[in-house]
């Protein structure tokens, strides 16, 4: 049985669903009050409600705010899910919409679940017109730094032949992050030394002597990838970050680049370095007595562990 009645005693209304319900069935109480509202404040809805039963079901008190060609705004809207031992006073407080000329006072109930039933008797409602309480608070953003970090790797070792090509990889992982807030954009650059042995006995000189072989740095290129974003500012297609294959050597060249108003976010770029490694390579330190060689002569490739420096730098305007 579904009722909204007029009056229960002398002043307190009325609204229930009781027996045989399904989900969705309601019964409500509407009341509209209609002038020019001043959106610059707010309105309260008091009002007083006794809920003696209340199960698979809610109460409900809404706001609905209309324009003066009576086109529907926005609204706002309250919940209540629990019984009352006596009346209690609910509110409900909201600011008011751009060109409101008509609020709608909705109190009512729902049926949330099959054999969902509820009694409320609901008193004393007044809609007030109030200066909104609004407060300003404020937050700053301090800048950080221009981080980057890679993770270092080593070539695989290469089979030392004179009848085909020596050649060896290595990947790494480069992580840049703009925090400076600044949005300059920003450059990450790569130059390195020449890949040097250790010292290497010299076999022309009987034991006496020993040197160092060097394998240019322009024997390797440097092959990266797509910019993957991480967080923050999406990558542009041409603005970037942009990564770039380059050869690699001794001068600072750029492999990833931001231009300004971009790339303020965190990225990460695989980096593929690639090294051809001659067969004959130059001997550029000497030490001992009784060599037939001298610094800047070429020999044969020797086996040894060859290591590198490169020097990554990160920054705005390079």
């Amino acid at each position: 049985m579904t009722s909204a009645e007029a009056y229960d005693g002398t002043y307190s209304q009325a609204i229930a669903q009781e027996g045989s319900t399904e989900p969705g069935e309601y019964a409500r109480i509407t009341t509209d009050v209609v002038h020019p509202f001043d959106s610059a404040k707010a309105v309260q809805l008091n009002f007083r409600a006794k809920i003696p039963s209340l199960a698979l079901a809610r109460i409900t008190a809404k706001l609905e705010f209309y324009d003066d060609q009576g086109m529907y705004i926005s609204n706002a809207y309250k919940e209540i899910t629990n019984t009352t031992v006596s009346f209690t006073v609910f509110e409900l407080y909201t600011l008011i919409p751009d060109n409101t000329q008509k609020v709608a006072i909705i109190l009512g109930g729902e049926v949330t679940d099959y054999g969902g039933y509820y009694r409320v008797y609901i008193d004393d409602v007044s809609l007030t017109e109030q200066a909104a309480n609004m407060n300003q608070t404020q937050v700053g953003i301090v800048s950080g730094e221009l981080r980057f970090s890679t993770l270092s790797g080593s070539f695989l070792d290469v089979k030392l032949t004179n009848s085909g090509i020596m050649e060896t990889v290595a990947t790494t992982t480069a992580a840049i992050t703009d925090d400076t807030g600044r949005a300059e954009g920003w450059n990450l650059k790569i130059s390195a030394t020449n890949f040097i042995s250790d010292e290497l006995n010299d076999p022309s000189s009987e034991g006496q002597a020993a040197y160092a072989l060097m394998i240019p740095i322009s024997a390797m290129k440097l092959e990266t990838s797509s910019v993957n974003h991480v967080a923050g500012q999406q990558v542009h297609p041409v603005h970037g970050p942009v990564a770039h294959s380059i050869t690699v050597s001794g001068s600072s060249q750029t492999i990833v680049k931001a231009d300004p108003g971009f790339g303020s976010g965190s990225y990460q770029v695989v980096i593929g370095y690639r090294l051809v490694i001659p067969k004959t390579l130059q001997i550029v330190s000497q030490s001992g007595t009784g060599s037939k060689f001298k610094v800047g002569d070429y020999v044969g490739a020797r086996s040894s562990i060859y290591t590198a420096t490169l020097n990554f730098s990160a920054g705005t305007g390079l």
